[in-house]
């Protein structure tokens, strides 16, 4: 993931950014740019020569993306298998139509679960790092 936006602050090494609205805004769920009136702050660990104004592009660590994916999609992977074989062993005259059926219902809870407790507890950890545009 990666932002586009302006410097607005600079104090010491942490750097206020104003992220430019992009067509992927309107589907993110990242609830720091959103609550923040779409300020981010970055520490520029690299040290780049920097300045008010200045556009520059915000990059998420890969670390963070790691998170981000194996959060959202593990967990309803994993409630669609668990759905399918437990429906298998509990009822073994079920058909696959009726199995699959039960591991999409648990995959739709999941990810239903997921999204309320990410809008819940907003991650506070995000790790973004500075290049120039």
């Amino acid at each position: 993931m990666s932002i586009i936006g302006s410097i607005q602050n600079i104090t010491g090494k942490t750097v206020t950014i104003l992220c430019h609205e992009t067509a992927l805004c309107s589907g993110c769920l990242n609830q720091d740019c959103k609550r923040k009136e779409r300020f981010i702050t970055v520490e520029n660990t690299r040290e780049l020569p920097l300045a008010l104004g200045q556009r520059v592009r915000v990059k998420a660590s890969p670390s963070l993306l790691v998170k981000q994916i194996s959060g959202a999609f593990v967990p309803p992977v994993c409630s669609f298998i668990a759905g399918f074989i437990t429906l298998r062993r509990v009822f073994p005259q079920a058909g696959e139509a009726l199995a699959a059926f039960c591991g999409l219902v648990g995959l739709f809870a999941a990810a239903f679960c997921v999204y309320r407790f990410r809008l819940r507890f907003p991650a506070q950890d995000d790790h973004y790092t500075i290049d120039r545009t």
